[in-house]
């Protein structure tokens, strides 16, 4: 009797098993990478060039410790790099090397959190792509934001930038949505 009823409980946690990892492997959840995409986010805001970052700042953020007025900043602020010379205006610096011939830089700029605890440098937020996809040439971008940490996460606006290193595409617009989790 014992036996069966080890067997029984056995198959029953094998079914939700398999019911779990049919749930996980949803397509819907999965990113497909069709344009090659790598994002980059926190830090890296520091590679850009200060008087680039001034013209692409949004409302509410702080410029040097100076509140910058709200009626003259956009909410968000989309750039897209595609040479070498518009690299040169908007970076210092970058993190991984850019082939201009077949890719190409999206910035999505806009006023949110700090992403990073300002201490311990580690991350607070955490962003993915959800989905991309182009129609007649409108590159439409969904990410995810994510606390990594319980409890309060608030702050000051702040300038945050998301950026996408991808395949050179023909592009006429770039619309990004934000889904907060």
């Amino acid at each position: 009797m014992k036996n069966k009823l080890t067997k029984f409980i056995c198959a029953v946690v094998m079914l939700i098993m398999s019911v779990g990892v049919l749930c996980a492997c949803n397509k819907d959840d999965v990113f497909e990478n069709k344009y090659n995409t790598t994002m980059y986010y926190g830090s890296v805001i520091n590679d850009l060039n200060e008087e680039f970052l001034l013209a692409n700042s949004t409302r509410g953020t702080e410029y040097q410790g100076q509140l910058l007025p709200d009626d003259t900043r956009p909410i968000t602020n989309v750039q897209t790099i595609c040479d070498e010379d518009e690299f040169d205006v908007a970076f210092k610096d970058f993190p991984s090397q850019i082939n201009f011939e077949k890719e190409m830089l999206v910035l999505y700029f806009f006023s949110g959190s700090i992403i990073e605890n300002l201490v311990s440098g580690e991350k607070i937020f955490e962003y993915q792509i959800k989905d991309m996809s182009l129609n007649d040439n409108d590159l439409n971008i969904v990410v995810t934001k994510k606390p990594l940490v319980e409890g309060p996460t608030g702050s000051p606006l702040t300038q945050e930038c998301l950026i996408f290193k991808m395949d050179k595409l023909n592009i006429d617009s770039v619309k990004v949505k934000i889904i907060y989790l």
